[in-house]
């Protein structure tokens, strides 16, 4: 149970955020005047996404003191400058994590809202991060020429499997993307998709850097993660989570891109969420993926579909940002913008 002092810590700093997103997001976009779109001009008033970054970086810099070393002791290799959360879920079965990753209805519902807010584009896409290679399949089965990396061999094995099975040619690279940044060229992709991947990197900024710097002027990067600290659980420890995010966190690392933002996942799926979470709790039971998603599982079968239909009811809702996963596109400024 957190303090009553750290709670307030972070609603002042979250509300001192706020304040200077309001400011800068005032307008609403030409584009959209009534969608509830947030969209940050580039590059005016970037001093005052500094000053949210500074902020932030003083509230993690507390978190980041009491983890060094712990980090330092154990010897593992991560993402540079950082150790990357490994997901219990991929020690289960290839079956069973194939099944999971490809059938999750979140996971499944925010894929589907990626490809929507993609199109029409085509050309090269990066995916980040891919696992057992949902979004990369997506993106290849659109037209795009697709190269996809991650950290874990064993979900790249899958992965490969699924796009053969899809007879799709998509390029799978076991990578530590923040510390191999230079085996990927700068302004080289139209496309980066990085999806539920920096709440498993304990330093994830670099991992931003590096995607703005392989985008294409003009380019689409496409950021997934889960929303709201206030409502991290149990699912996220087992999930291997360091953190859930608020927009402004990610907003100040894209400073001079044009952003756009919103959370899915109110009201159904918040509410399914925090009645399973409390039901562990009153019961005293683990949380246990793999008996949900094991055959002749009835959340197998019929309880993901359910939340798989509630999860695009509650699409109607994303702008409310009140949902559990933010997803963030930001468009690179063309040169000609630059000039």
């Amino acid at each position: 149970m957190r303090d009553a002092g750290g709670a307030s810590k972070h609603m002042d700093s979250a509300r001192v955020g706020q304040d200077v997103l309001d400011r800068i997001t005032e307008r609403p976009s030409p584009a959209a005047p009534n969608r509830g779109a947030v969209f940050v001009p580039a590059p005016k008033r970037s001093s005052e996404l500094r000053v949210v970054r500074e902020q932030l970086a003083g509230e993690r810099a507390d978190i980041v003191e009491q983890r060094t070393l712990r980090v330092a002791a154990s010897g593992v290799r991560g993402w540079e400058h950082g150790v990357d959360k490994k997901m219990k879920m991929y020690e289960q079965d290839e079956e069973l994590v194939e099944e999971w990753q490809c059938q999750d209805p979140a996971l499944t519902n925010v894929t589907d809202l990626i490809m929507r807010m993609l199109q029409p584009l085509d050309g090269r896409a990066l995916d980040v991060g891919c696992g057992t290679g949902r979004v990369a399949v997506r993106l290849a089965e659109q037209g795009f020429s697709v190269d996809a990396l991650d950290v874990e061999e064993k979900v790249l094995d899958i992965a490969r499997g699924v796009a053969e099975r899809c007879k799709l040619d998509i390029s799978f690279t076991l990578c530590d993307f923040a510390h191999e940044r230079d085996r990927y060229a700068s302004d080289s992709y139209d496309v980066v998709v990085c999806m539920e991947v920096l709440e498993h990197v304990e330093n994830w900024q670099p991992l931003v850097e590096g995607m703005r710097r392989v985008l294409k002027p003009g380019g689409t990067l496409v950021i997934t993660v889960p929303h709201d600290p206030a409502l991290f659980t149990v699912i996220d420890e087992y999930a291997g989570h360091y953190r859930r995010f608020r927009a402004e966190d990610i907003l100040a690392e894209l400073d001079g891109f044009e952003t756009d933002y919103f959370s899915t996942g109110f009201p159904f799926v918040r509410l399914i969420t925090w009645g399973y979470t409390r039901m562990l709790k009153l019961t005293g039971r683990q949380h246990s993926p793999q008996t949900l998603w094991q055959r002749g599982a009835a959340y197998r079968s019929i309880g993901s579909k359910i939340i798989y239909r509630l999860d695009k009811v509650d699409n109607l809702l994303n702008r409310l940002n009140l949902g559990m996963t933010l997803v963030v596109r930001a468009k690179k400024p063309d040169i000609q913008e630059e000039q």
